[in-house]
C-alpha cells in the first residue's frame, strides 16, 4: 500500500489499522519486507493524513475537497514515506542485530531489501510532480547512509530511534505553521509509539535467532 493511498474518510487507515493488528507471522526475507512496506506506510499516513484530519478539526471535509490541498497530502505523504522507510531500517537492525550472526550481513541485507521495496513503491504508484524525477533515488541514497552509520555505532533504543528524523516528518506537513506549532511532540510520540509497537510484533510475529540468520 502507498503512503499516499489512505482514504480522507479514515476508510483506508481505519483497514490498515486492522491488518496491522492481526497477528503475522514472520518467517523470512520476503514476509520482513512486506511489513517494513506495510508499517511504514502506516506511519507516513498517520502522522500527514490523520494528523492534517484531527488538526483541521469540523472543516476537515472541506479542506480535503480542495485539490490543492489534496496534491499538498500527497506530496507531504510520500516525502515522510521516505523518512519513515529509514526508521523501520533502524528499527529492523535495532532489533534483527543482537542475533544476527553476521551484522554486515544484516546490513547488506536491509541495503537491497529496503533498495527493492523504494523501487517497487515508487514504480508502481503514480508519484506527485512535486517530489521531483529523483525522489527513489535520493530516498536510496538516504537508506545506504543510515546504513553505513549504523555499521559504525551501537543500535539505539527503539523508543529514541524516531527522535532523528521526527523534525523532518514534522515539518513536511502541510499545516500552517501557526496551527501545527504546539504539535511537535506529538508527531515525535506518534512515531515512536509506532515503531515501539512495530518492534515488539516483530518479536511476537518471528523467531529473531532464526530469522536473523535467514537475511544473508
Amino acid at each position: 500500500m502507498s503512503p499516499g493511498a489512505g482514504s480522507a474518510r479514515g476508510g483506508g487507515i481505519g483497514a490498515l489499522l486492522k491488518g496491522l493488528l492481526r497477528r503475522e507471522r514472520i518467517a523470512g526475507p520476503d514476509a520482513l519486507q512486506a511489513f517494513w512496506q506495510r508499517r511504514a506506510a502506516f506511519m507516513a499516513q498517520k502522522c500527514v493524513i490523520e494528523y492534517c484530519r484531527a488538526r483541521a478539526g469540523l472543516n476537515w471535509q472541506r479542506l480535503f475537497s480542495e485539490q490543492p490541498f489534496q496534491q499538498a497530502v500527497h506530496a507531504a505523504s510520500w516525502r515522510a514515506w521516505g523518512l519513515t522507510v529509514l526508521d523501520m531500517a533502524e528499527m529492523l537492525d535495532a532489533v534483527l542485530r543482537v542475533d544476527a550472526p553476521d551484522h554486515a550481513a544484516l546490513l547488506g541485507w536491509l541495503g537491497r531489501a529496503g533498495e527493492a521495496l523504494i523501487a517497487r513503491e515508487t514504480a508502481q504508484n503514480t508519484l506527485p510532480v512535486a517530489l521531483g524525477a529523483d525522489f527513489a533515488e535520493q530516498a536510496q541514497d538516504r537508506l545506504h547512509t543510515l546504513l553505513a552509520e549504523l555499521a559504525r555505532r551501537e543500535a539505539l533504543p527503539v523508543k529514541d530511534i524516531a527522535r532523528a528524523r521526527a523534525d523532518e516528518v514534522f515539518d513536511i506537513i502541510p499545516m500552517h505553521d501557526d496551527l501545527k506549532a504546539p504539535d511537535r511532540d506529538y508527531v515525535f510520540n506518534t512515531l515512536r509509539a509506532s515503531l515501539v509497537r512495530a518492534a515488539d510484533d516483530l518479536r511476537a510475529a518471528a523467531d529473531i535467532p532464526v530469522l536473523a540468520a535467514r537475511l544473508r
